[in-house]
């Protein structure tokens, strides 16, 4: 009896209510030029016609395929569901609004082979629904010209000289399990950020494919676009006060810690604290929340890596930005 056709890559797709995107996401793997794929696709408890469309577009296919229908826990519930069943080399991520190139897996997977690289990532745009692009990533970080270990690539990702979204990065699924590392369940902000973080730390070599393969599509219905509450404001700071816990009992580099706590983490704080800002929630109720002894600490922490980062607009941008948060939050 013929046995399974090996699989070099795990494709992984949580999907929640997005029957008007998820198409176009799945026919993307579908067509992918990387032959040697398995589809996994999670239905978090979708309540619109999400499973019938899924459904549809694997009607027939060819490409080993399993469907999860299960109960609603998050899209971090649903990722790592897809881990526990995954059997590919790799495993990639690509959430149920976002779509990749015809060529993005075989490039991702050749790289990753070529270079022995645990985690192998691309760059990826932002674009509307309808694809036109809105900011490339090179607007905003850089590549690599060569592999690195796993730590300086969680320093240049600490550092935002590099950046690596959901749909852009390839992992060692034996790391990865080995390693126990999975998304934070109950969370629906950073998530990915403590997912690959933590990877990025464990990894042996890392190495990226200089071009843009992956499309990450912003629509006002996401979940990094709808009014935001203030139970969820804080919720990257956690994950990232938590990552510095970890990386501390792994005894990492005290330089990384100290750059995630004393400036990764509090320019994050105010990004999130910016978002909500211009959402729906109260003035009042988020003045009191800045002004608490838990965020005014954080800020307070906050220290600019100039002889990492270097002098420049930047450096002053982030240090107005803290000192406003925290003098005059009204301002801000």
């Amino acid at each position: 009896m013929q046995g399974q056709p090996h699989v070099f890559v795990s494709v992984i797709v949580p999907v929640y209510n997005c029957e008007n995107y998820v198409r176009k996401t799945l026919v993307s793997v579908l067509n992918q030029k990387l032959r040697e794929i398995e589809l996994i696709v999670v239905n978090d408890g979708s309540t619109d016609d999400s499973l019938s469309v899924i459904m549809e577009v694997l009607d027939g296919v060819t490409m080993p395929y399993k469907v999860i229908d299960q109960e609603n826990g998050g899209v971090s519930s649903a990722r790592n569901r897809g881990i526990e069943i995954a059997s590919g080399d790799y495993l990639f991520f690509l959430d149920s609004d976002d779509y990749i190139d015809e060529d993005c897996l075989v490039k991702l997977h050749n790289a990753a082979v070529e270079t022995q690289a645990d985690v192998m990532f691309c760059g990826f745009d932002h674009v509307t629904a309808m694809g036109s692009c809105l900011r490339r990533y090179c607007d905003r970080f850089t590549y690599m010209h060569s592999a690195v270990t796993g730590q300086e690539a969680m320093m240049k990702m600490l550092m935002r000289q590099i950046w690596i979204c959901t749909g852009s990065g390839l992992y060692n699924r034996e790391m990865i399990v080995r390693k126990g590392i999975r998304y934070a369940v109950g969370y629906s902000r950073a998530e990915d950020q403590h997912f690959t973080l933590r990877a990025l730390f464990h990894s042996k070599n890392v190495a990226n494919v200089t071009e843009t393969l992956s499309h990450y599509v912003q629509r006002p219905s996401s979940n990094t676009k709808v009014p935001l509450n203030l139970d969820q404001t804080l919720q990257s700071t956690y994950l990232l006060e938590d990552l510095s816990h970890y990386l501390a009992d792994y005894h990492a580099d005290e330089i990384a810690i100290n750059f995630l706590v004393s400036y990764f983490l509090p320019t994050t704080m105010c990004s999130a604290i910016a978002e909500t800002a211009s959402s729906n929630v109260s003035k009042h109720e988020l003045l009191a929340l800045i002004n608490s002894e838990g965020v005014q600490s954080r800020l307070r922490s906050f220290s600019y890596p100039w002889k990492s980062l270097g002098f420049g607009l930047r450096g002053i941008r982030d240090m107005v930005r803290v000192k406003l948060l925290r003098v005059s939050p009204s301002m801000f």
